[in-house]
């Protein structure tokens, strides 16, 4: 084996120094007259080699540049300057691959609209239109028996940071770039930014060594560029691409290699997936020192066995149809290396479905039918049995055999077993199928019904057990039977019936079972039973007095029936055919029946109430003066019950209401010559009582005009600030008094007994209900006010009083003062720990623009940090955390002002912090190794281990630490080892090892 090797090596190192030869070139032809190709994409252009394409590395956007084959870029002799055909020079044919811009680009208007002005590209405005990764990629390149390969090809470019050209390598599995091309010179006089490149020749370049011997070799060139708008022309244009080799095989050599496939007498031999051939090699003159196997597409596509395939005979696979190419590489002792290829095409083998897998056949019937899929269209089936089984019958009208019928015999066995095959129209044959026959009895049917009788208009299911998936069912019903559907192993009805005795509903039930004999129609049959029908004696009836209503009903059939009464509450019973009805408000009642289990429909009846108890009177006033109108309303009011009341008022020589018969009047009494009121009586009749009385007295003085006036708590306050009012009026004037009080301004709280609108209040004071003090207060200020007031800036309070037919008005003012408008400042962010100034201000000025001057400042914290002073107009401040500063201002009216300024403290969160030792010996110095952090962690997974590798600690809480025992006992003194993984708050992660000793 070792001289075997040695021979190899030396073959080898022979062909290497041998001359390098053009093999496969690519000049992309030439074109019609410029510019006829102009625009013709690299993706997709055939050449003599094959057909080109271009795939995305990165980002490609919506305008990005792409590849053209085309002569707007025509190819030059090296040391020439790149031309455009469409510069006035249609005799430039020669066609080179090229990157251009696009229709649309950005640029596009300046300098190309159409696109594939030649190797010149859009470098973007800046809106991210441009940016381009594209490598245009060459047709497969046969490299079978060549070595030491190598690259060259023709060029210009142009590199400018952000945009390159880059050269790769396809393996026939994995591309890998190569190299990245120099730019090429600049040509004489070009101008700057815009310049022509001079054609340039790259040096060869090695391909790796899995080139050699390789069948499926691509070549790509990619172009990149962003879009920060800065450039400069050419991009790139390639031309005359070579590769060159030492030839392995052919020359002075006799060795002839050929593969011998499985099938040496077909013309074209058939191949299928899924099914193993045998390849022989061959290779003469000998000895041969080995034999190796490949495939294009390789694996999986393709198995070997054995695998590696070395050796001249092998077993193939192919696990997917298509086009494959075999390559048999042999290395002759004498003759060095030569290979051969076979191109063959593989065929789908097909994967049949039959059904059913588990059939039943009866005795004495007509068998069943077997089903397969899958041999495709025009694809055929072969059924096979075994043993003594019938063969299966072929349908005449089914050339294929997809469907057959089967009727095995129960001797010897009580099943059998068919198998089938299919075969594609290519001739491909899949692995076969068995379905298993089970012969046996006709099955007898079970007929169910569930319930045996029903009620009118409900349901009932009908249905047959025991039978196979294969039976058919066919249901029938009489008329009004409410059959649900006519098919299915069970069935719904609802028959409908008005009758009002019992009678039967019969259905008919028809199966099939595929292959047994006939079944005979079965009937079933359904008692009906009239559903009952419920009636109240009465829609209506009233509960006068509470003393209850009686409901009764009546039930059709006769029968002994029960009776269920809802809503449950004020009945004697909710049950019986006679109940008692004691609603307190009108109530519906329902009643339903159930006889023989069947439950009627509702009927219902309204219980109203009439009651005249607990009648009253309410007073518009309890005292009025003279000639004054007042209102009466009496209850209960007509409408809340029965809307059946009546109503009589007295004496009804002052009721001044165009009706005296409601249950509201208004009347109109004057001074009666004795005494000092007038007694009213309301008679009040309903549906259930005869008459209800209620009387009410009303004072009635001969009145004075009033003398208003009032006192205030102050009339000067600080906006916001409140005033208690007092009235006085009520004790130098005749009593009874009506007030509407308007406060300008002023935001009044409820009064007892009085009604607030607005700015004003309205009290009606009679003999027993004293004007109580009234607080007013001030929500704006009064500067600049004049609301009709005397006073200047100041807000009016008016009293308005009324007696009988006399009024007077007390007028007043009150003077509201601006406050100082408190400024904390803005809200600030500083690092923990930093001093920071505060720098507080507040409007102020004199008296004629409505503010006072400031007297003081005062500062306030929410917590406990350091403030330089407290009194201050600016103060400075140290927080340690985040800290709201509450600035009060004062001024020499004693109105106050207050703002609020936050200072947010930014915790900068440091990396963590673990001790490299620590002794747990209970003198409260380092007895606890804990993971410490500024800021905190959102997770984190601490573990000790010792030297052995066992873990001895584990945390996932800062705040738990190692008191250096195991299994609650102290471990010896030791180096530890410890790992930490977790997050800090910020959301930085956190990963550490390191080693820790514990001392005791």
């Amino acid at each position: 084996m070792k001289k075997i090797y040695a021979l190899f090596l030396l073959y080898l190192c022979t062909h290497a120094l041998q001359a390098q030869t053009v093999f496969w070139a690519e000049t992309f032809s030439v074109g019609t007259s410029c510019p006829g190709n102009q625009g013709t994409l690299a993706n997709g252009f055939v050449s003599s080699n094959g057909t080109w394409a271009t795939s995305a590395t990165g980002v490609n956007n919506a305008f990005a540049n792409t590849w053209y084959v085309s002569q707007t870029e025509a190819g030059q002799t090296p040391t020439s300057c790149g031309q455009r055909c469409i510069d006035n020079n249609p005799t430039l044919t020669n066609r080179t691959l090229h990157i251009g811009n696009v229709p649309g680009s950005p640029n596009a208007a300046a300098f190309c609209p159409t696109g594939d002005c030649g190797a010149r590209y859009d470098f973007g405005v800046g809106t991210n239109k441009v940016t381009t990764h594209l490598r245009a990629e060459s047709p497969a390149i046969s490299c079978l028996a060549k070595s030491g390969i190598t690259l060259q090809f023709d060029y210009i470019t142009r590199r400018y940071p952000g945009d390159s050209l880059t050269v790769w390598y396809f393996d026939g599995a994995l591309w890998s770039t190569l190299m990245v091309p120099a730019a090429t010179p600049t040509c004489a006089g070009a101008i700057a930014g815009d310049t022509s490149g001079t054609w340039t020749t790259q040096a060869a370049i090695t391909l790796p060594a899995s080139a050699n011997n390789n069948a499926q070799v691509k070549i790509g060139f990619e172009w990149a560029n962003n879009d920060d708008g800065k450039g400069g022309n050419p991009s790139v244009a390639i031309d005359n691409i070579k590769l060159s080799a030492t030839t392995l095989g052919g020359g002075p050599s006799t060795l002839t290699v050929t593969i011998v496939p499985p099938d040496t007498v077909s013309a074209t031999p058939l191949y299928c997936t899924n099914t193993p051939y045998h390849f022989t090699g061959k290779a003469n003159p000998g000895p041969i020192l080995f034999y190796q196997w490949k495939s294009y597409p390789a694996p999986p596509q393709v198995l070997f066995n054995p695998n590696p395939p070395f050796q001249n005979g092998v077993d193939i696979s192919f696990t997917l149809p298509g086009t494959y190419t075999l390559v048999l590489v042999a290395n002759s002792q004498f003759n060095g290396l030569d290979s051969t290829q076979l191109v063959l095409t593989v065929k789908p083998t097909p994967t049949i479905t039959a059904s059913p897998l588990n059939a039943m056949v009866c005795l004495n019937g007509t068998g069943t039918n077997l089903y397969v899929t899958g041999a495709g269209t025009g694809g055929t089936y072969t059924w096979t049995t075994s043993g003594a089984t019938l063969p299966p019958t072929y349908f005449p009208t089914d050339p294929n055999a997809d469907s057959v019928n089967v009727n095995p015999v129960p001797a010897p066995n009580t099943w059998a077993t068919y198998t089938v095959v299919g075969t594609s129209t290519v001739g491909c044959v899949s692995a076969p199928v068995a379905v298993t026959v089970t012969i046996a009895p006709a099955p007898t049917p079970q007929y169910i019904l569930a319930p045996d009788s029903v009620c009118s208009g409900s349901f009932v299911i009908m249905s047959v057990a025991g039978m196979p998936v294969t039976t058919t069912y066919t249901w029938s019903a009489p008329a009004a039977g409410g059959l649900g559907t006519n098919s299915g192993s069970s069935a719904q009805a609802t028959p409908i019936y008005s009758g009002m005795t019992d009678t039967t509903f019969t259905y008919y039930s028809q199966i099939n079972v595929p292959g047994c004999p006939s079944y005979s129609l079965h009937p079933v049959n359904v008692v009906v039973q009239p559903t009952p029908k419920v009636k109240l004696l009465s829609d209506t009836v009233d509960n006068c007095n509470n003393m209850g209503a009686l409901l009764s009903t009546t039930c059709t059939p006769s029968g002994v029936a029960t009776y269920s009464w809802t809503p449950n509450y004020h009945l004697s019973s909710t049950t019986g055919s006679t109940v008692t009805a004691t609603p307190t408000v009108p109530t519906k009642y329902y009643v339903t029946a159930t006889l023989n289990g069947c439950i009627s429909k509702k009927d219902s009846v309204l219980v109203r109430v009439g009651d005249t108890v607990n009648a009253a009177i309410s007073s518009e006033n309890q005292v009025i003066c003279s000639g004054q109108k007042n209102q009466f309303i009496g209850f209960p009011q007509n409408g809340p019950l029965n809307h059946s009341y009546t109503y009589q008022w007295q004496p009804s020589v002052s009721i001044i209401s165009t009706s005296i018969g409601g249950d509201t009047i208004e009347t109109q009494p004057i001074m009666p010559s004795s005494g000092t009121g007038v007694i009213y009586t309301l008679t009040v009749r309903g549906t259930c009582v005869k008459h209800n009385i209620a009387t009410y007295q009303l004072y009635i003085n001969n009145c004075t005009p009033p003398n208003p006036s009032f006192t205030a708590s102050s009339h000067t306050i600080c906006r916001q600030h409140c005033i208690i009012y007092r009235d006085s009026t009520q004790y130098t004037s005749t009593k009874p008094l009506q007030y509407k009080w308007i406060f300008v301004g002023g935001s009044i709280n409820p009064v007892t007994g009085g009604t607030v609108s607005g700015d004003t209040l309205f009290y009606n004071l009679n003999h027993n209900n004293p004007l109580p003090p009234v607080k007013v207060c001030y929500p704006i200020t009064s500067y600049g006010n004049t609301h009709g007031s005397t006073v200047s800036n100041n807000f009016p309070v008016i009293e308005m009083v009324t007696s009988g037919s006399y009024s007077a008005t007390a007028i007043d003012s009150v003077n509201v003062m601006k406050a100082p408008v408190a400024n904390a400042g803005t809200s600030q962010t500083v690092q923990e720990g930093t001093p920071i100034t505060l720098s507080g201000s507040a409007s102020q000025g004199s008296a004629n623009n409505g503010y006072g001057q400031i007297t003081s400042y005062q500062w306030a914290q929410s917590d406990s940090c350091l403030i330089s002073c407290y009194s201050c107009m600016n103060t400075v401040v140290t927080p340690t955390t985040t800290t709201n500063y509450t600035l009060t201002v004062m001024d020499n009216n004693g109105c106050a002002s207050q703002a609020v300024v936050t200072v947010y403290v930014d915790v900068v969160c440091m990396s963590v912090f673990i001790a490299n030792a620590f002794s747990p010996n209970g003198d409260g110095l380092n007895d606890v190794l804990h993971v410490k952090s500024n800021c905190g962690m959102t997770s984190m997974a601490f573990r000790i281990y010792d030297r052995w590798g066992e873990k001895v600690f584990e945390s996932a809480d800062l705040n738990y630490g190692w008191d250096g025992t195991y299994k609650g006992k102290p471990v010896d003194s030791g180096v530890f080892i410890y790992t930490l993984d977790g997050f800090l708050s910020n959301g930085n992660e956190v990963k550490k090892k390191g080693n820790v000793t514990l001392m005791r």
